[in-house]
């Protein structure tokens, strides 16, 4: 998600707890930026205790999307496409 949509959830949520209007949607936002902050702190955990595991924690989503193409473009082969 970009900044520009966080910071807009973000005083969109704000007016909804001012105004006390309780919009749909609102546990929607609260929720995405839960799980900003928490990611946040999840890196920062990592970097701080971590640091010889995140060469790997780089490199595995690329591995992960390289053996899981790898996998559809034989599967596809296969069949025939």
């Amino acid at each position: 998600m970009s900044t520009t949509y966080m910071a807009g959830t973000l005083t969109g949520m704000l007016t909804a707890l001012v105004t006390r209007n309780r919009r749909a949607g609102l546990w929607r936002d609260v929720t995405a930026l839960a799980a900003l902050a928490a990611g946040g702190c999840t890196g920062a955990v990592l970097i701080r205790f971590a640091q010889a595991w995140l060469p790997a924690l780089i490199v595995l989503p690329l591995g992960t999307v390289i053996a899981a193409a790898g996998r559809l473009h034989l599967g596809v082969t296969a069949a025939g496409g």
